[in-house]
């Protein structure tokens, strides 16, 4: 009885700590001033964007220092967006995925320059991904966006491509 409950209590032990949230959506969490009605909009207009190749979730909190602390301490989504002055102290730390790829080609890299960093040899990388407020998808849909934003991809997302390919969608 005793062995009985004791791999009975194992097995529940492994399930709650080897079960991670993972959902087939990517999980995009602004934290800003855009008024959270603007959460379809923003979630459509994606959606149209990526040509549906990926299920989406918006989720739209206030701008809060520690609301975006709590949500990536629970890694509860894949991309990360704030503003420059919340997410700036980041960009020194670890994990987060260098996104060097999605501005190589670009002849305007000079402008990426504040958002760059040194990791630890010493080799500067873009780390968090200045957004324009006038790209079509803000515009469009008549969202107004009154502070500089900037987005970040967590090395712990497990959709690492989806989220690369969605900040794409922001470079223009």
């Amino acid at each position: 009885m005793t062995r009985y409950l004791f791999l009975k209590s194992l097995l529940i032990l492994v399930l709650l700590t080897g079960c991670e949230k993972s959902t087939p959506e990517v999980n995009v969490l602004i934290f800003s001033k855009i008024s959270p009605i603007h959460e379809a909009a923003i979630e459509a207009e994606l959606l149209i964007m990526t040509k549906h190749r990926h299920k989406i979730n918006v989720k739209l909190y206030p701008s809060s220092r520690e609301k975006l602390a709590v949500m990536l301490s629970k890694r509860e989504g894949d991309v990360f967006i704030s503003t420059h002055e919340h997410l700036s102290q980041l960009l020194n730390k670890n994990g987060l995925k260098p996104l060097d790829q999605l501005i190589h080609s670009r002849n305007d890299i000079e402008d990426f320059y504040p958002f760059m960093t040194k990791n630890q040899n010493g080799e500067r990388h873009l780390y968090g991904l200045p957004i324009n407020k006038h790209i079509n998808l803000f515009e469009k849909n008549e969202i107004p966006v009154n502070e500089p934003l900037v987005a970040i991809l967590p090395t712990f997302s497990k959709k690492q491509a989806e989220g690369e390919e969605i900040l794409k969608l922001f470079l223009d």
